[in-house]
Protein backbone atom coordinates (compact mmCIF):
# COMPACT_ATOMS: atom_id res chain seq x y z
CA UNK A 1 0.00 0.00 0.00
CA UNK A 2 2.56 2.60 0.96
CA UNK A 3 4.74 1.99 -2.43
CA UNK A 4 1.24 2.41 -4.24
CA UNK A 5 0.79 5.63 -2.69
CA UNK A 6 4.46 6.82 -3.67
CA UNK A 7 3.76 5.32 -6.95
CA UNK A 8 0.61 7.89 -7.11
CA UNK A 9 2.60 10.55 -6.02
CA UNK A 10 4.80 10.36 -8.45
CA UNK A 11 2.29 9.77 -11.58
CA UNK A 12 0.62 13.28 -10.17
CA UNK A 13 4.29 15.44 -9.77
CA UNK A 14 4.70 14.45 -13.23
CA UNK A 15 1.16 15.22 -14.63
CA UNK A 16 1.73 18.17 -13.14
CA UNK A 17 5.28 18.90 -14.46
CA UNK A 18 4.28 18.00 -18.01
CA UNK A 19 0.80 20.44 -17.36
CA UNK A 20 3.12 23.13 -16.66
CA UNK A 21 5.56 22.66 -19.16
CA UNK A 22 2.66 22.13 -21.97
CA UNK A 23 1.07 25.56 -20.79
CA UNK A 24 4.48 27.62 -20.82
CA UNK A 25 3.91 30.90 -22.67
CA UNK A 26 6.79 29.98 -25.38
CA UNK A 27 5.30 26.19 -25.85
CA UNK A 28 4.07 26.73 -29.29
CA UNK A 29 3.12 24.42 -32.39
CA UNK A 30 4.30 26.43 -35.09
CA UNK A 31 7.74 27.60 -34.88
CA UNK A 32 9.66 29.16 -37.39
CA UNK A 33 13.40 29.30 -37.00
CA UNK A 34 15.17 32.78 -38.47
CA UNK A 35 18.12 32.24 -39.67
CA UNK A 36 18.78 34.77 -43.04
CA UNK A 37 19.14 38.37 -41.96
CA UNK A 38 19.45 41.60 -44.28
CA UNK A 39 21.65 44.61 -42.41
CA UNK A 40 19.84 47.34 -43.41
CA UNK A 41 21.03 50.00 -41.34
CA UNK A 42 24.08 50.81 -38.85
CA UNK A 43 25.18 53.69 -36.91
CA UNK A 44 29.31 53.23 -37.69
CA UNK A 45 29.35 56.27 -39.33
CA UNK A 46 27.18 58.48 -37.16
CA UNK A 47 26.79 56.98 -33.32
CA UNK A 48 23.23 57.13 -31.57
CA UNK A 49 23.85 54.73 -28.80
CA UNK A 50 21.22 51.98 -27.47
CA UNK A 51 17.84 52.07 -28.83
CA UNK A 52 15.20 52.40 -26.05
CA UNK A 53 12.60 51.62 -28.65
CA UNK A 54 11.51 51.01 -32.12
CA UNK A 55 7.88 51.78 -34.19
CA UNK A 56 6.40 52.71 -36.83
CA UNK A 57 4.48 55.22 -39.07
CA UNK A 58 3.76 53.61 -42.09
CA UNK A 59 7.25 52.77 -43.71
CA UNK A 60 9.37 54.65 -41.64
CA UNK A 61 11.14 53.42 -38.73
CA UNK A 62 11.25 55.42 -35.60
CA UNK A 63 13.75 54.53 -32.89
CA UNK A 64 14.55 56.64 -29.58
CA UNK A 65 17.72 56.67 -28.02
CA UNK A 66 19.50 57.15 -24.75
CA UNK A 67 22.57 58.81 -25.30
CA UNK A 68 22.34 60.30 -28.85
CA UNK A 69 22.24 64.16 -29.43
CA UNK A 70 18.63 63.71 -30.47
CA UNK A 71 16.08 61.21 -29.16
CA UNK A 72 14.28 60.04 -32.29
CA UNK A 73 15.93 58.83 -35.28
CA UNK A 74 13.68 58.17 -38.60
CA UNK A 75 14.86 55.71 -41.05
CA UNK A 76 13.56 54.44 -44.21
CA UNK A 77 12.51 50.26 -43.79
CA UNK A 78 12.81 49.57 -47.00
CA UNK A 79 16.19 51.28 -48.15
CA UNK A 80 17.50 51.95 -44.78
CA UNK A 81 18.38 55.48 -45.49
CA UNK A 82 18.46 57.55 -42.41
CA UNK A 83 15.98 60.88 -43.26
CA UNK A 84 16.22 63.15 -39.66
CA UNK A 85 16.82 63.20 -36.32
CA UNK A 86 14.80 65.09 -34.03
CA UNK A 87 14.08 66.05 -30.37
CA UNK A 88 16.94 68.22 -28.23
CA UNK A 89 17.32 67.86 -24.66
CA UNK A 90 17.46 71.63 -22.97
CA UNK A 91 15.20 74.93 -21.98
CA UNK A 92 14.93 76.27 -25.43
CA UNK A 93 11.98 76.22 -27.92
CA UNK A 94 11.53 72.73 -29.52
CA UNK A 95 13.99 71.38 -26.73
CA UNK A 96 12.47 68.80 -23.34
CA UNK A 97 14.02 68.31 -20.19
CA UNK A 98 12.87 65.03 -21.05
CA UNK A 99 11.29 62.63 -22.78
CA UNK A 100 9.87 59.95 -20.90
CA UNK A 101 11.01 56.32 -21.28
CA UNK A 102 8.87 55.46 -24.18
CA UNK A 103 6.93 57.12 -26.97
CA UNK A 104 4.14 55.89 -28.82
CA UNK A 105 2.34 56.67 -32.06
CA UNK A 106 -1.32 58.04 -32.42
CA UNK A 107 -2.49 58.52 -36.11
CA UNK A 108 0.12 60.74 -37.44
CA UNK A 109 1.03 61.48 -34.37
CA UNK A 110 4.60 61.28 -32.03
CA UNK A 111 3.25 60.76 -28.62
CA UNK A 112 6.17 61.23 -25.55
CA UNK A 113 5.73 62.40 -21.66
CA UNK A 114 7.72 64.74 -20.08
CA UNK A 115 7.58 63.17 -16.70
CA UNK A 116 9.09 66.31 -14.54
CA UNK A 117 6.78 68.30 -16.08
CA UNK A 118 4.41 65.93 -15.70
CA UNK A 119 3.00 66.77 -19.54
CA UNK A 120 1.77 64.72 -22.75
CA UNK A 121 3.60 66.18 -26.21
CA UNK A 122 2.06 65.61 -29.76
CA UNK A 123 4.56 66.21 -32.61
CA UNK A 124 3.38 65.75 -36.09
CA UNK A 125 5.42 63.34 -37.97
CA UNK A 126 5.01 64.19 -41.13
CA UNK A 127 6.50 67.69 -39.56
CA UNK A 128 9.26 66.45 -38.61
CA UNK A 129 9.81 64.62 -41.93
CA UNK A 130 9.48 67.50 -43.97
CA UNK A 131 12.38 68.80 -41.77
CA UNK A 132 10.89 72.23 -40.75
CA UNK A 133 12.84 74.32 -38.55
CA UNK A 134 9.85 75.48 -35.96
CA UNK A 135 7.62 72.10 -35.43
CA UNK A 136 4.57 72.82 -33.56
CA UNK A 137 4.51 70.68 -30.31
CA UNK A 138 0.85 70.58 -28.38
CA UNK A 139 1.57 69.79 -24.78
CA UNK A 140 -1.38 68.72 -22.07
CA UNK A 141 -1.00 68.14 -18.46
CA UNK A 142 -1.27 64.77 -16.87
CA UNK A 143 -3.15 64.48 -13.02
CA UNK A 144 -0.63 63.92 -10.39
CA UNK A 145 -1.88 63.77 -7.16
CA UNK A 146 -0.82 61.68 -3.83
CA UNK A 147 -2.84 58.77 -4.50
CA UNK A 148 -2.68 58.86 -8.47
CA UNK A 149 0.82 59.26 -9.66
CA UNK A 150 1.00 58.05 -13.08
CA UNK A 151 4.55 56.64 -14.19
CA UNK A 152 3.49 55.73 -18.22
CA UNK A 153 0.85 57.07 -20.21
CA UNK A 154 -0.45 55.30 -22.85
CA UNK A 155 -2.90 57.02 -25.33
CA UNK A 156 -5.91 54.77 -26.78
CA UNK A 157 -8.38 57.19 -29.00
CA UNK A 158 -9.64 60.32 -27.38
CA UNK A 159 -9.05 58.51 -23.61
CA UNK A 160 -5.39 57.49 -22.07
CA UNK A 161 -4.80 54.62 -19.85
CA UNK A 162 -1.84 55.01 -16.99
CA UNK A 163 0.46 52.82 -14.70
CA UNK A 164 2.52 53.59 -11.80
CA UNK A 165 1.46 54.41 -8.52
CA UNK A 166 -2.24 54.28 -7.55
CA UNK A 167 -4.14 54.07 -3.93
CA UNK A 168 -6.71 51.53 -5.70
CA UNK A 169 -6.06 49.70 -8.44
CA UNK A 170 -3.29 48.79 -10.66
CA UNK A 171 -4.34 50.78 -14.00
CA UNK A 172 -5.79 54.12 -14.10
CA UNK A 173 -7.93 55.72 -17.20
CA UNK A 174 -7.69 59.54 -18.33
CA UNK A 175 -10.48 61.17 -20.18
CA UNK A 176 -10.32 63.65 -23.37
CA UNK A 177 -9.88 66.31 -21.05
CA UNK A 178 -7.15 64.50 -18.77
CA UNK A 179 -9.82 64.18 -15.94
CA UNK A 180 -9.35 60.83 -13.72
CA UNK A 181 -11.79 58.61 -14.76
CA UNK A 182 -11.33 55.78 -12.16
CA UNK A 183 -8.40 53.34 -11.04
CA UNK A 184 -9.26 49.45 -12.16
CA UNK A 185 -8.27 45.72 -11.70
CA UNK A 186 -5.63 44.58 -9.70
CA UNK A 187 -2.41 41.77 -10.64
CA UNK A 188 -3.23 38.21 -11.43
CA UNK A 189 -1.66 37.01 -8.90
CA UNK A 190 -1.03 36.68 -5.14
CA UNK A 191 1.24 39.87 -4.11
CA UNK A 192 3.32 40.31 -1.01
CA UNK A 193 3.49 44.20 -1.25
CA UNK A 194 0.69 46.45 -0.12
CA UNK A 195 -0.52 50.12 -0.52
CA UNK A 196 0.48 52.77 -2.57
CA UNK A 197 4.16 51.54 -3.55
CA UNK A 198 2.74 47.90 -5.05
CA UNK A 199 3.89 49.82 -8.29
CA UNK A 200 7.54 49.91 -7.69
CA UNK A 201 7.48 46.28 -7.06
CA UNK A 202 5.75 44.86 -9.48
CA UNK A 203 6.23 47.65 -12.87
CA UNK A 204 3.66 47.34 -15.62
CA UNK A 205 4.40 47.84 -19.28
CA UNK A 206 1.35 48.61 -21.49
CA UNK A 207 0.82 48.93 -25.78
CA UNK A 208 -2.67 49.74 -27.15
CA UNK A 209 -4.52 48.82 -30.31
CA UNK A 210 -6.67 51.99 -30.79
CA UNK A 211 -8.44 49.95 -33.70
CA UNK A 212 -9.87 47.19 -31.29
CA UNK A 213 -9.66 49.86 -28.18
CA UNK A 214 -7.69 46.80 -26.62
CA UNK A 215 -4.66 47.20 -24.21
CA UNK A 216 -1.82 44.65 -23.72
CA UNK A 217 -0.43 44.77 -20.35
CA UNK A 218 2.71 42.89 -19.04
CA UNK A 219 4.19 42.24 -15.53
CA UNK A 220 7.82 43.22 -15.60
CA UNK A 221 9.95 39.98 -15.28
CA UNK A 222 7.40 37.78 -15.26
CA UNK A 223 5.87 35.85 -17.92
CA UNK A 224 2.21 37.41 -17.60
CA UNK A 225 0.25 39.46 -19.73
CA UNK A 226 -3.22 39.99 -19.54
CA UNK A 227 -5.90 41.98 -22.53
CA UNK A 228 -8.05 44.84 -21.41
CA UNK A 229 -10.54 46.14 -23.55
CA UNK A 230 -11.65 50.05 -22.63
CA UNK A 231 -15.25 51.25 -23.08
CA UNK A 232 -17.82 54.06 -21.86
CA UNK A 233 -18.03 52.26 -18.27
CA UNK A 234 -14.05 51.70 -18.25
CA UNK A 235 -11.45 48.86 -18.08
CA UNK A 236 -12.31 45.37 -18.24
CA UNK A 237 -9.81 42.35 -18.07
CA UNK A 238 -10.48 39.73 -21.45
CA UNK A 239 -8.11 37.37 -20.90
CA UNK A 240 -5.29 36.56 -18.68
CA UNK A 241 -2.44 33.46 -19.39
CA UNK A 242 -1.86 30.67 -18.33
CA UNK A 243 1.42 32.18 -15.91
CA UNK A 244 4.30 30.15 -13.95
CA UNK A 245 6.71 33.04 -13.38
CA UNK A 246 6.08 35.99 -11.39
CA UNK A 247 8.12 38.23 -9.79
CA UNK A 248 9.87 37.57 -6.36
CA UNK A 249 10.71 40.49 -4.51
CA UNK A 250 12.83 41.51 -1.38
CA UNK A 251 13.91 44.22 0.70
CA UNK A 252 17.41 45.27 -0.02
CA UNK A 253 19.43 48.21 1.79
CA UNK A 254 15.96 49.35 2.84
CA UNK A 255 14.30 49.44 -0.54
CA UNK A 256 11.77 47.24 -2.24
CA UNK A 257 13.29 45.22 -5.29
CA UNK A 258 13.17 42.48 -7.80
CA UNK A 259 15.40 39.26 -6.96
CA UNK A 260 17.17 39.21 -9.55
CA UNK A 261 18.26 35.31 -9.03
CA UNK A 262 14.55 33.95 -8.76
CA UNK A 263 12.74 35.90 -11.33
CA UNK A 264 13.43 35.42 -14.73
CA UNK A 265 14.09 37.95 -17.22
CA UNK A 266 10.53 37.11 -18.95
CA UNK A 267 8.32 39.46 -21.33
CA UNK A 268 11.02 42.30 -22.06
CA UNK A 269 9.48 44.06 -25.15
CA UNK A 270 6.30 44.53 -26.42
CA UNK A 271 4.83 45.63 -29.99
CA UNK A 272 1.13 45.02 -31.45
CA UNK A 273 -0.50 45.31 -34.96
CA UNK A 274 -3.84 45.87 -35.28
CA UNK A 275 -4.61 41.90 -35.73
CA UNK A 276 -1.60 40.65 -33.42
CA UNK A 277 0.59 40.78 -30.28
CA UNK A 278 4.17 40.24 -30.31
CA UNK A 279 6.33 39.76 -26.84
CA UNK A 280 10.05 39.63 -26.92
CA UNK A 281 10.96 36.82 -24.45
CA UNK A 282 13.59 35.64 -22.19
CA UNK A 283 13.50 32.17 -19.95
CA UNK A 284 16.60 33.45 -18.57
CA UNK A 285 16.99 34.56 -15.21
CA UNK A 286 16.98 38.26 -14.61
CA UNK A 287 20.75 38.31 -13.57
CA UNK A 288 21.74 36.92 -16.86
CA UNK A 289 19.33 39.08 -18.73
CA UNK A 290 21.04 41.81 -17.21
CA UNK A 291 24.29 40.44 -18.07
CA UNK A 292 23.46 40.59 -21.26
CA UNK A 293 22.03 43.87 -21.69
CA UNK A 294 18.08 42.93 -21.60
CA UNK A 295 18.55 41.49 -24.90
CA UNK A 296 16.14 38.31 -25.94
CA UNK A 297 16.21 35.51 -28.73
CA UNK A 298 12.30 34.77 -29.25
CA UNK A 299 9.34 36.82 -30.11
CA UNK A 300 6.19 35.13 -29.21
CA UNK A 301 3.28 35.93 -31.32
CA UNK A 302 -0.52 35.80 -30.13
CA UNK A 303 -4.17 36.86 -31.30
CA UNK A 304 -5.98 39.41 -29.31
CA UNK A 305 -7.58 37.29 -27.83
CA UNK A 306 -4.55 35.12 -26.55
CA UNK A 307 -4.63 32.06 -29.00
CA UNK A 308 -0.78 31.27 -29.63
CA UNK A 309 -0.19 31.70 -33.27
CA UNK A 310 3.73 31.46 -33.76
CA UNK A 311 6.97 31.51 -32.16
CA UNK A 312 10.31 33.18 -33.86
CA UNK A 313 13.34 31.75 -33.45
CA UNK A 314 15.93 34.75 -33.70
CA UNK A 315 19.65 34.14 -35.31
CA UNK A 316 21.38 35.94 -32.75
CA UNK A 317 19.79 37.97 -29.43
CA UNK A 318 18.38 41.76 -29.96
CA UNK A 319 17.40 44.44 -27.42
CA UNK A 320 14.03 45.83 -29.69
CA UNK A 321 11.53 44.93 -32.98
CA UNK A 322 8.53 45.66 -34.42
CA UNK A 323 7.10 44.71 -37.63
CA UNK A 324 5.72 45.73 -40.59
CA UNK A 325 3.94 43.61 -43.09
CA UNK A 326 5.36 40.23 -42.93
CA UNK A 327 9.10 41.67 -41.77
CA UNK A 328 10.43 41.66 -38.45
CA UNK A 329 13.00 44.84 -37.71
CA UNK A 330 15.22 43.86 -35.36
CA UNK A 331 18.28 46.12 -33.14
CA UNK A 332 21.72 44.43 -32.19
CA UNK A 333 24.32 45.96 -30.92
CA UNK A 334 27.77 44.70 -32.32
CA UNK A 335 30.91 46.15 -31.34
CA UNK A 336 29.59 49.38 -30.02
CA UNK A 337 27.32 49.64 -33.60
CA UNK A 338 23.72 49.72 -33.36
CA UNK A 339 22.60 47.98 -36.38
CA UNK A 340 18.93 46.99 -37.76
CA UNK A 341 18.49 43.82 -39.26
CA UNK A 342 15.46 43.19 -41.51
CA UNK A 343 14.39 39.65 -41.93
CA UNK A 344 11.49 37.93 -43.45
CA UNK A 345 9.30 36.55 -40.53
CA UNK A 346 6.70 34.63 -43.22
CA UNK A 347 8.09 32.13 -45.79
Amino acid sequence: MKYCYIYLMLLLLIFSCNRKQENSIDKFDNIINLSVSDSLFSDNELPMGTVLSMKNWKDILITCHHADDYRFSFIDSKTGKLITRWGQKGNAPNEFIDFGSDFFIQDSLLVFQSSMKKSINYVSIPAILRGAKEVLVKTEIYPYTADFRPLHIVPIGNRKVATGLFKQGVLGVLDENNNIVGTYSDYPFPYEVEGLYRGTAYQLVLSCNTYRQRLLVSVSHSDVFEIYELDANGLHRVYVNDFNQVPVVQMQDGRLGIDDSKSIGGILELFNTDNFIYLGYSHLSLKEVSLNDYTFDEILCFDWNGNKVKKYNLPFPVSTFCVIDNLLYVTSLEDNNMTIYRLESDK
